[in-house]
């Protein structure tokens, strides 16, 4: 386990979303997750570790999954700006949120409201949802021109990931991954790649593929999909 990296991620309000970004962790390989919590976890998953402290062997961080709006950003930045990071979520809404983009592997993967957010808060663009939805690859590769460092993952239908001059998509998806904690199971899978060693940019392109191959694979209807399934489909890859 020690050669697969340890996967930490930060739990914040909605202790459910950390939980399944933890599983889906463990199910993509990571040697060892851990769970980042001041209060005590009701934890049903033997496989999950939790503590108060980051672990001293940890090497990725996934933060934002279900964070709420008072997480200690400006106290926590640069020592969180040490690790690789999978940015999600909640934090796309905090106006210091750039403090963490120093970190030397970054991916971040909005959804497009988020990512509206992001624009406006990093001073790139104030615009509403259809212009973006119009000029998506536009809008991605204005962001990942000015902080070229960062792999940008903008999640949708067809999901973007952006890195510096570059741009992929993955049009595999199927429609049922437009489901409350897929994103979560996304970040599992990144930050369990990012402990692994991989570079932000063959991590995005590695989980988004596999995340969007697993949706095919669900033997229920699309309207059933849970995260459960989906970190069994991945799993079974």
């Amino acid at each position: 386990k020690g050669s697969y990296g340890h996967a930490s991620i930060i739990v914040g309000n909605m202790q459910g979303a950390a939980t399944i970004s933890g599983l889906s962790s463990i199910n993509f390989g990571a040697g060892l997750t851990t769970l980042i919590s001041n209060n005590e976890l009701i934890l049903t998953q033997y496989e999950l570790m939790q503590s108060r402290a980051l672990p001293s062997t940890t090497n990725a961080i996934a933060i934002g999954m279900g964070l709420g709006n008072n997480y200690p950003l400006k106290d926590k930045a640069d020592f969180l700006i040490q690790y690789a990071l999978i940015i999600d979520a909640d934090l796309f809404y905090y106006n210091n949120i750039d403090l963490l983009f120093q970190a030397k592997r970054i991916i971040i993967t909005p959804h497009p409201k988020e990512f509206l957010s992001l624009l406006k808060i990093c001073n790139i663009s104030n615009i509403d949802i259809d212009e973006l939805q119009k000029n998506r690859f536009h809008y991605a590769q204005i962001f990942t021109h000015k902080y070229p460092n960062i792999v940008l993952v903008l999640k949708g239908a067809n999901t973007i990931v952006s890195y510096k001059e570059q741009q992929f998509i993955v049009n595999i998806g199927e429609a049922s991954l437009a489901k409350g904690g897929s994103g979560d199971v996304l970040s599992g899978m990144l930050v369990a790649l990012l402990a692994q060693r991989y570079t932000a940019l063959n991590a995005a392109l590695q989980a988004v593929y596999a995340h969007a191959k697993a949706s095919q694979h669900i033997k229920v209807n699309s309207y059933a999909l849970s995260p459960k399934s989906l970190i069994e489909a991945v799993a079974n890859l």
